[in-house]
C-alpha cells in the first residue's frame, strides 16, 4: 500500500500575499548578516547567527563557494557571480565533513526552523500568459516545482551514477501535490517507486507542495539589482517542504545536497535544518543555492568600514 506522508499546512500559509510582498519590497542587504540570514528574512525563514568554532574558513560572508578542489562539481569562482551583494571567495582549505563537524557544536542549541524547504523566484517573463491571475499562478508553481524536481534527478543522479531515478508527482486533496524523486541501486538496498509501492523501501527526496496564490512583484535587492518581476515561492511554514525517503540507511543526504549546489536553478534555495534524522547526527542549518552554500555564522565585519 503506498503511504506518501505529508504535513498539515499552517493556516496561517493562505495569507502570504501581502506580507511577504513588503517585507521584499524593503529589505536591504545588511554586511553585519550572513548571506543565509538576509535571505532568510526575505523568504520567512528566522535563524540567529552564530559564533563560528575554531579552525573553520568560511567567507566574510560566511558562505562558501564550490571550488574544485573542495566539492565534488564544477569549478566556479566569485568573478561567476560577483554583482550579488556578499559574495566571496572560498578559502580551499575546508572539506565538507571537516567542516560540518566544527559547526555541529554551535548550533547544538540553535536547532532553527522545523522544516527543511525549497523556496525562490520564477521571472514572470518565464510564465506563459494565460486567462486568469490564478490560473498563471499555477503555471508559475508547476515551472518553480518542476525546476526543483530535476535539479534533485541531476543531484542524486551525480551522486549515485549506477542508481535508476524516477520522478512522480502524487495528488492529494487542496490542491496539495507531492513530487517525489527516487532511485534504486542494490547495493544499496534501495528501491524507486517504479519498482516498489511501499515508500518504506523507497530512497530519494520529496517536496511537498502547498502555497497560496500570489501575483507578481518585485525581487529583493537583497539579491542584488536591478531588480525583476517574479513570483515568489516562501519557506514560511511548511509550505513547499522537503524530505528523504530512506533514512534508516543513512545516506550522507546533507553532504549530497552540498555537493550538488551546481545543479539548482538561479534563484532556487534549498534550507536544511538541523536534524539529526537525514545524516544520523546532527548538521549545522544552512542554505544551499547555485554554486553556494551558506551558514548561519556571524560574518567577519571589516571594523574599518562601520
Amino acid at each position: 500500500m503506498k503511504k506518501i506522508w505529508f504535513l498539515p499546512m499552517l493556516a496561517s500559509s493562505t495569507m502570504l500575499t501581502g506580507c511577504a510582498s513588503l517585507l521584499q519590497d524593503s529589505a536591504t542587504y545588511d554586511p553585519e548578516v550572513s548571506r543565509a540570514g538576509n535571505i532568510g528574512k526575505i523568504f520567512e525563514i528566522e535563524i540567529d547567527d552564530q559564533e563560528v568554532a575554531q579552525g573553520i574558513e568560511l567567507g566574510n560572508d560566511s558562505s562558501v563557494m564550490l571550488d574544485s578542489l573542495v566539492w565534488s562539481g564544477s569549478l566556479q569562482t566569485a568573478g561567476r557571480v560577483g554583482g550579488l551583494p556578499g559574495t566571496t571567495s572560498f578559502g580551499k582549505s575546508l572539506g565538507i565533513g571537516f567542516g560540518l563537524a566544527l559547526l555541529e557544536d554551535s548550533f547544538k542549541s540553535t536547532p532553527g526552523e522545523k522544516y527543511n524547504s525549497i523556496f525562490g523566484y520564477v521571472r514572470e517573463e518565464d510564465v506563459p500568459v494565460v486567462d486568469g491571475i490564478k490560473a498563471r499562478y499555477l503555471v508559475a508553481r508547476k515551472i518553480f516545482v518542476d525546476r526543483a524536481v530535476n535539479s534533485m534527478k541531476a543531484i542524486i543522479q551525480e551522486a549515485y551514477p549506477n542508481a535508476r531515478v524516477v520522478d512522480k508527482t502524487f495528488d492529494y486533496a487542496f490542491n496539495r501535490k507531492v513530487h517525489t524523486v527516487t532511485f534504486s541501486d542494490d547495493k544499496l538496498g534501495c528501491k524507486n517507486s517504479n519498482e516498489s509501492d511501499d515508500d518504506n523501501e523507497w530512497c530519494g527526496v520529496y517536496i511537498n507542495s502547498y502555497s497560496a496564490w500570489v501575483t507578481p512583484n518585485l525581487t529583493s535587492k537583497v539579491l542584488g539589482e536591478p531588480q525583476f518581476s517574479a513570483y515568489s515561492f516562501t519557506a514560511e511554514g511548511n509550505v513547499n517542504y522537503v524530505g528523504f525517503y530512506g533514512l534508516d540507511k543513512q545516506l550522507p543526504w546533507v553532504e549530497t545536497m552540498m555537493k550538488g549546489a551546481h545543479h539548482l536553478p538561479e534563484y532556487t534555495f534549498m534550507y536544511l535544518t538541523s536534524n539529526s534524522k537525514i545524516n544520523g547526527r546532527t548538521t549545522p542549518p544552512m542554505i544551499i543555492e547555485k554554486d553556494r552554500v551558506n551558514f548561519f555564522v556571524k560574518p567577519k565585519v571589516n571594523e574599518g568600514a562601520k
